[in-house]
């Protein structure tokens, strides 16, 4: 065990060095000319044969388009990863982790018991071939546990049971120490992770949330991700948000640290069921065709593609775009997609192609035309998470009455769309707790509860 405070400045260098700013770009894989089987615009697609590729559906509201006129048409595309057992995969993946502690003063009794608790767990979920360290952090930055095979747990645990509070919060710092710790181990055919924990707002160090986030996103693109588990009430959620959608990881907002240690499960099982990472989806409209509105609101890489969540086996992610198509005479094709992902343990980036075709109709045909329930569903589930989004505004200045109407009007909005009854029940459990805390005045966890369902919700995870 050594304090490393002093070593932080020389650290980033090392990590952020003009060598590896230097590194080659990926390449674009020779696989991109591959199409799945069948119609993808059909609702009941032939199923990939390559059963480790993902499954996409790409479902129009309608199955066609005005030919007098233009048509706004919302799309739902479904990326679906094989089932464990289509995967084939006989393991997970090796793990890389750095677990990294917030012990600063907030966090003396309960709060860093059961985080220790959480770890400890974390560490005997590990298996042999895995890797793990201990890194916890006040304003100084303290390596318990340097990077070192799971199978040592016996100095895991005891790397873990004796970290103690004191002081404030260097939380850059600690999680540079813990990317440092995950990168000098860095292996491409693990799953490389930093698991960052804290109660409260980083004072300490680099503190700027823009530096920050763009050290997470560079060593994410070295291939060291990151997740953030923010806990109680007094931590920036707007910074733990950015940095795990920066680092490619999960963000969790957890309301008592008595649920650290299911957390810390559900992060640990996502990891083992990883299937893609650095995940994209590029929209590529044809002549006459453009994205009017994408609802989950991803943020675009430098190419311009939408920057998915990592793909878990078993999982769906629901992609929500409105397409506004020109008129024309006959079948034409209107979209292409891209969706592209990495997988651990293999070379080259995966890439399968997907297109959009439909016929048009008359006015008249047109209308009379059913729209497709899961479509319009989804989109409505979408809709209701662009309008909790709104209530940020009350709620960050004060304004109870007006975040309190604003919900009124959004249980009135979301009891008419054409959501399935379990998701109308799950929306308005949501909205119940919402305004249990705006009656509370409680501003900062009516914030992160509002936030992370958001997060939640576009991402398509789900607790």
């Amino acid at each position: 065990m050594g304090c490393v405070g002093r070593g932080l400045q020389r650290g980033r260098q090392r990590l952020f060095s003009s060598r590896c700013q230097k590194a080659p770009p990926l390449t674009r894989c020779w696989l991109c000319h591959i199409q799945p089987e069948g119609c993808l615009s059909n609702p009941n697609p032939k199923r990939n044969t390559m059963t480790t590729q993902p499954n996409i559906q790409i479902l129009p509201a309608r199955s066609a388009i005005r030919r007098d006129g233009e048509t706004l048409l919302p799309v739902l595309i479904r990326i679906t990863a094989p089932t464990p057992v289509e995967s084939r995969r006989k393991a997970h993946p090796r793990l890389n982790l750095a677990l990294v502690l917030d012990r600063s003063g907030s966090m003396s009794g309960d709060k860093l018991e059961h985080a220790k608790k959480a770890a400890h767990f974390a560490v005997d979920q590990l298996g042999d071939k895995d890797r793990a360290s201990v890194i916890a952090y006040d304003d100084e930055v303290i390596i318990y546990a340097p990077s070192q095979s799971a199978a040592n747990k016996t100095a895991l645990h005891a790397a873990i049971t004796s970290i103690e509070t004191n002081g404030c919060t260097n939380l850059h710092g600690g999680w540079l120490e813990g990317a440092t710790q995950v990168a000098a181990h860095l292996d491409q055919s693990a799953l490389n992770r930093v698991m960052l924990l804290t109660d409260g707002l980083a004072n300490e160090g680099v503190t700027d949330p823009a530096l920050i986030t763009h050290d997470v996103k560079g060593l994410s693109a070295r291939g060291v991700s990151t997740s953030t588990l923010g806990v109680g009430r007094d931590f920036n959620e707007d910074l733990l948000l950015a940095m795990a959608q920066s680092g490619d990881g999960n963000f969790y907002f957890i309301e008592s640290a008595a649920d650290l240690e299911r957390i810390f499960a559900l992060e640990l099982q996502g990891l083992a069921s990883q299937f893609g990472q650095k995940v994209s989806l590029g929209v590529e409209p044809r002549e006459g065709c453009e994205v009017k509105d994408s609802l989950n609101e991803f943020a675009h890489n430098e190419l311009g593609r939408m920057m998915l969540p990592p793909l878990l086996i078993g999982q769906t992610i629901e992609v929500a775009l409105v397409l506004n198509i020109a008129p024309h005479v006959g079948n034409r094709e209107v979209c292409a997609f891209r969706f592209a992902f990495d997988v651990a343990g293999t070379t080259g980036r995966q890439v399968v192609r997907a297109s959009l075709t439909l016929p048009s109709l008359s006015e008249a045909e047109f209308e009379a035309m059913p729209e497709n329930p899961q479509v319009v569903a989804a989109h409505a589930v979408f809709q209701t998470t662009r309008q909790r989004e709104e209530i940020n505004t009350y709620l960050e200045s004060g304004d109870y009455a007006k975040a309190q109407t604003h919900l009124d009007e959004m249980r009135v909005c979301a009891a008419a769309a054409p959501m399935a009854p379990g998701q109308l029940a799950k929306e308005m459990a949501a909205f119940d707790a919402l305004e249990s805390d705006i009656q509370r005045q409680d501003s900062q966890t009516a914030l992160k509860r509002n936030k992370s369902e958001v997060y939640e919700r576009r991402s398509s995870r789900s607790r």
